[in-house]
């Protein structure tokens, strides 16, 4: 019988940081030293800035290579790596749902406990960051109505607790009026 490798699972929690240079991959010449405190060591050469992070039991991270000369600093790798990363989720929950739309459609007969589930919905769409398109869906003579489909559309954003602001004011759409919320934090 044949045997088969398993396929390891990707990661998907795993945020892919560009990794910066440590110890001996540092190309410079000279470095600006921060030592482990933070404390500012002035500008070494880089091989007396390694043996004095070896010294420690500490690794020699390059900071920021562009700068002149570039800043390295004294610190454990590990723990450096695991700072990025921790940025880099931050930054991603930051942007999720920024550009991305949801559509809560109303009619002008519809109830107010019916208009409160929805104003529930775009409260919880609007914490997680996604726009809000609030739709009046008009029918035959319903068309005709005057001012009515825009009491709804107040009643709404009136039971709305979440704090937002109006992207694009209530304007015609194909099917009747359209109005688009956005998070105001």
């Amino acid at each position: 019988m044949p045997r088969y490798r398993r396929r390891k699972k990707p990661q998907r929690n795993r945020v892919i940081v560009q990794r910066p240079r440590i110890n001996g991959q540092i190309r410079a010449s000279e470095v600006r030293l921060l030592g482990a405190d933070g404390e500012n060591l002035g500008i070494m050469e880089t091989f007396k800035a390694q043996a004095l992070a070896k010294e420690k039991g500490l690794d020699l991270v390059e900071i920021s290579a562009r700068a002149t000369p570039p800043v390295a600093s004294i610190a454990d790798f590990g723990k450096v790596l695991y700072s990025l990363e921790k940025k880099g989720r931050e930054e991603r929950k930051k942007q999720t749902h920024q550009g991305e739309t949801k559509s809560v459609r109303i009619r002008p007969n519809t109830g107010e406990n019916d208009l409160l589930l929805k104003a529930r919905m775009i409260d919880k769409f609007l914490k997680k960051g996604y726009k809000v398109q609030v739709e009046v869906h008009l029918r035959g003579r319903e068309r005709a109505l005057k001012g009515i489909p825009e009491k709804k559309v107040e009643e709404l954003l009136a039971l709305i607790e979440e704090p937002h602001k109006i992207d694009k004011e209530l304007s015609k759409s194909p099917r009747g009026l359209a109005l688009m919320l956005a998070s105001s934090q």
